[in-house]
């Protein structure tokens, strides 16, 4: 049975699956853009979000993609500074995505641990994204070293090729409930609707048998459209929807996405 997380009021484990909109952008005027357009527009709605959390996207900043040194670093804090300031209200989830797992900037090991350390020491994000099969030695230590800084985490996987057959996907939740992460979060490629079916089968069994942790299942492209939507009835607690620009196939606007929720929850 799922123990949900309260994170800045909301609760994620339980009821409907919570929309989270990844923040996009080169620059710094980019990703505040984004960040305001999340948050409805004030003269437009009145400042109501149209999420309920916000994902920056840091393998899109366009001064991280030649390295992480002091530069960067004070680079990094003064936009995460910027952006927190823009979403007070809703959770912040930090995600660097990798060249390994489909992300748009290489890395190498040591300055994604860094860097994301640095982030969690800065106390701004709420939630920290790490890929513990980027080292999976490593894995269990950087996540209980983010979470030392009051951060949670969420351990994902990505396969953007194929949806694993069921024996493999079980065995991949194990390992990322085994490194002690906060959320536990699987995005793979549907090629047809049994990939879907098969991913929301073993979610289902994971948060049944295997763990108390909040689950993210998503099938990719367009095959695994309803895993974007039926969340809430396979055990997956938070959806991606995008704005402008998604950051994976099959991403549903976040404006057509809420009314589908709100259906399927029974309101």
């Amino acid at each position: 049975m799922t123990t949900p997380i309260m994170v800045r009021g909301l609760s994620l484990g339980e009821g409907m699956p919570k929309i989270c909109v990844p923040l996009l952008g080169e620059t710094e005027e980019e990703l505040l853009s984004s960040a305001r357009e999340a948050l409805g527009g004030a003269e437009e709605s009145e400042g109501t979000p149209v999420c309920d959390m916000a994902e920056w996207r840091a393998d899109s900043f366009g001064l991280l993609k030649n390295g992480f040194g002091e530069e960067e670093k004070a680079s990094l804090l003064d936009t995460l500074a910027s952006l927190r300031e823009a979403v007070p209200g809703i959770p912040l989830l930090f995600t660097f995505r990798t060249k390994e797992e489909g992300g748009r900037t290489a890395i190498s090991y040591e300055e994604y641990r860094e860097l994301n350390l640095c982030v969690a020491e800065s106390g701004l994000a709420d939630f920290i994204d790490i890929q513990p099969f980027l080292n999976e030695k490593e894995a269990a230590k950087l996540i209980r070293a983010i979470q030392g800084f009051g951060v949670r985490v969420v351990a994902s996987f990505h396969d953007f090729q194929r949806t694993p057959l069921p024996g493999e996907l079980l065995e991949r939740f194990k390992a990322l409930d085994r490194t002690g992460a906060d959320i536990l979060k699987a995005a793979v490629m549907a090629k047809d609707f049994q990939d879907t079916v098969r991913l929301m089968q073993i979610t289902d069994k994971v948060r049944r048998e295997i763990t108390f942790r909040p689950l993210i299942a998503i099938a990719m492209g367009k095959a695994g459209a309803v895993s974007r939507i039926a969340g809430e009835s396979f055990g997956s607690c938070v959806t991606f929807a995008q704005m402008a620009e998604g950051s994976a196939p099959g991403q549903i606007s976040v404006h057509e996405l809420l009314p589908m929720l709100k259906t399927l929850h029974g309101h």
